[in-house]
């Protein structure tokens, strides 16, 4: 059985000026269902993209949606099949740049129901939750070791180019 689902993107919001990435917490019914400390999860901004949309296009409005943030350039990390095994959804993750001086601490869609928690979290701290094992989630994970590799080039890059 294959169960039919859109394509997905993932954006990994990135300010190379601040060095620091933007999280959102939300909860998500996995970590009530199994009776987690937490009912929430921080993760990367994401969504489904809609009929007739590019990928890019679903992220600019998801970013905005979820994040209250613009994006500038745009880099792709990965495009793969979530589970090829079962479905066949894609999902495609990208770097976003932003500018995070002027985060929003709540965002989200009132008619989706969405109540989401922003944060900014420096490089730093997000290699410290990578390397004691803290990321429980693919999306956040890809971005991160993909981070870890890429930060020095997209500062200078997108730093120096600005």
């Amino acid at each position: 059985v294959l169960v039919e689902k859109r394509a997905s993107v993932i954006a990994l919001p990135y300010d190379p000026v601040r060095d620091t990435v933007v999280l959102i917490e939300q909860v998500r019914p996995v970590k009530v269902f199994v009776g987690a400390d937490s009912p929430c999860m921080f993760e990367l901004c994401a969504g489904l993209v809609d009929p007739g949309e590019s990928t890019e296009q679903a992220l600019r409005r998801e970013l905005d949606e979820e994040c209250a943030l613009s994006a500038g350039r745009i880099e792709q990390i990965s495009q793969y099949w979530v589970s090829p095994g079962w479905t066949s959804e894609q999902l495609s993750i990208y770097c976003v740049e932003v500018d995070t001086s002027a985060i929003q601490d709540v965002c989200g869609k009132v008619e989706e129901f969405e109540s989401i928690h922003v944060s900014v979290m420096p490089f730093s701290q997000l290699m410290q939750a990578l390397d004691a094992g803290n990321i429980d989630n693919g999306g956040l994970l890809i971005g991160a070791l993909w981070l870890s590799r890429h930060r020095d080039r997209l500062r200078k890059e997108w730093v120096q180019n600005s």
